[in-house]
Parts: structure tokens; C-alpha cells; sequence
């Protein structure tokens, strides 16, 4: 996989109360990706939301299964200049069916 600075967004998968889910590609290749991206600040809200944040990036490390998709990356950063990085990037395979 690339760098997360190369990657192109496709469209929106889907998108909940703390976190947008969006299909991307690595920009020159064709391989497709699962993006998601989850707020810290708005999970923080949430009793437990960063540790079940956390808690999902740390199973999928721990995932090694053909019928699971893996975890490529993960990554934090932000989206507007001079803020901390509240973001959390979660990169998984993308898969139709």
C-alpha cells in the first residue's frame, strides 16, 4: 500500500455516529480500499468511545483470516491546519461482495 497522501477517494461507503467509511484507491494502482475515518473528539464523548476505538485497530492487528479483511494501516491526522490530529484512519481490504 502507498502513502495515506496518495490515496483517492472513490465514494462514501457509509457513515455513523462517529466515524465515515469511504472507498479509496492507492492513486497509480487498482487495488481498492476501505478508509475509516473516525473522530476522536466526537467518540470521546462516548463512554468508552476511544477505548473501543482503540480495541477495534488492535483486534485487526491481531487478525490473520481469508474471509476477514486485513488491516493495511492506520494512521492519525488532521483534516484543518493548526488542530491535533483527532482523526484516526483505519485502511482495511475492500471487497464487493
Amino acid at each position: 500500500m502507498s502513502e495515506q497522501n496518495d490515496l483517492r477517494i472513490i465514494g462514501l461507503l457509509g457513515s455513523g455516529q462517529f466515524a465515515s467509511v469511504w472507498r479509496v484507491d492507492s492513486g497509480n494502482s487498482t487495488t481498492e480500499y476501505a478508509l475509516k475515518r473516525c473522530c476522536k473528539r466526537i467518540a470521546a464523548r462516548e463512554q468508552k468511545g476511544i477505548e473501543n476505538l482503540l480495541e477495534e485497530k488492535r483486534v485487526h492487528d491481531m487478525l490473520n483470516h481469508a474471509m476477514i479483511v486485513r488491516l493495511f494501516t492506520s494512521f492519525q491526522a488532521c483534516l484543518l491546519a493548526g488542530h491535533t490530529t483527532d482523526n484516526l484512519f483505519i485502511t482495511t481490504g475492500f471487497c464487493l461482495d
